[in-house]
């Protein structure tokens, strides 16, 4: 339970960073969505996936509501990416370098496919090619702030994976 309320803490600070971010980096237009990134790196690296899952869409739906253009995007968006990382537990080794790098890219990239087709939906006339103009900058901010929340945590959850006793 512990672990919870460190993850919550975690989520609030992100939410009340997130809108401050584009004054820190002026210029790029571009900042990463803490948020997301740390919904999807809890989500990969604990077993017990409810609270996480539940943590990030709740915090995203927050997000939404203080500055999203449509209310409830970006959480159907990390419920998506959530189920994803889910599917992609089943078949890759979480401990696996390769495995979330590939995920940190995966995640970014699906967020962003989910929004903008949910938009579209929703009434939003910008074009895919559009609305994924920045999506390499945004993958790349994204990846980073991803694996230093995967090196941080995945330390703590198998603390002797270099062990060649551990497994």
């Amino acid at each position: 339970m512990n672990r919870y309320w460190k993850g919550a803490i975690a989520f609030l600070a992100a939410f009340l960073l997130q809108p401050f971010l584009f004054s820190l980096l002026p210029g790029l237009g571009i900042v990463p969505n803490l948020i997301l990134c740390l919904a999807a790196a809890l989500t990969y690296v604990y077993d017990e996936n409810v609270g996480w899952m539940a943590m990030g869409a709740g915090f995203a739906l927050a997000m939404d509501i203080v500055s999203g253009p449509y209310v409830g995007i970006g959480m159907l968006s990390i419920i998506a990416v959530e189920v994803g990382i889910l599917l992609f537990k089943k078949f890759f080794n979480v401990e696996n370098l390769v495995n979330s790098a590939v995920l940190a890219i995966l995640v970014t990239w699906v967020y962003q496919t989910v929004y903008w087709l949910i938009a579209t939906i929703a009434g939003s006339n910008y074009g895919y090619l559009y609305a994924m103009k920045t999506i390499i900058w945004q993958i790349l901010f994204d990846a980073v702030i991803f694996m230093i929340i995967y090196f941080i945590m995945i330390r703590k959850v198998t603390p002797h994976r270099t062990d060649r006793y551990f497994g």
